[in-house]
């Protein structure tokens, strides 16, 4: 295909459509929409999911391993149980997305925006947040349950690791409850420390 054809070729509109069941892995699509669309274990392994829309989508149980969803928006979306192995999440916009329960083992969220996401009971083993100069915002995020041993990089909270009640912790409290957990994660601003 020449590239004057590849210019042309249209963006999918699949926001509010039905997707269940079905496999796009190793598909291009990005830039895609499927705001409200029902993507339940839906197979979308090492696909090309840059800029996609995924706000208030159904994703739980969705199987993105590998994907690349940098700058892709999953805000709102219900993803619990969603497969996130090894995704690109680079700038992602997952404000408010339920996460429990998902597994992001070697996921990459440097640079992305992740305020009051629900990661109870989710694999964050090995997960990348931001270097040296930056950090991933996870102010408000849920994370009673959650593994994160291994994980690495630079967080702003507070964080709520209250099991049934909000127990939100921040600065040296968090970064010694995440340390405890295994996590090699260094906590910075974001509130006067409290338990």
């Amino acid at each position: 295909m020449r590239a004057s054809e590849q210019d042309s070729v249209p963006t999918l509109g699949g926001s509010d459509l039905d997707f269940r069941g079905a496999d796009l892995s190793g598909l291009h699509l990005g830039g895609a929409w499927f705001a409200n669309a029902d993507l339940r274990g839906v197979a979308l392994r090492e696909s090309w999911l840059e800029g996609c829309t995924f706000s208030e989508a159904d994703l739980r149980g969705a199987d993105f391993t590998g994907s690349r969803l940098r700058k892709a928006d999953l805000s709102d979306c219900q993803a619990a149980e969603a497969v996130l192995r090894g995704a690109h999440l680079q700038r992602c916009d997952l404000d408010s997305a339920d996460l429990r329960g998902a597994d992001l083992t070697d996921a990459d969220c440097r640079n992305a925006f992740m305020p009051d996401v629900d990661l109870r009971s989710a694999v964050l083993r090995s997960v990348k947040f931001d270097g040296a100069e930056s950090y991933t915002d996870l102010g408000g995020t849920r994370i009673f349950g959650a593994t994160v041993d291994g994980a690495s990089g630079r967080i702003a909270g507070p964080l709520d690791v209250g099991e049934s009640q909000p127990r939100l912790v921040a600065g040296a409290v968090l970064q010694a409850w995440l340390a405890a957990h295994g996590a090699q994660i260094e906590v910075v601003g974001a509130g006067p420390d409290h338990d």
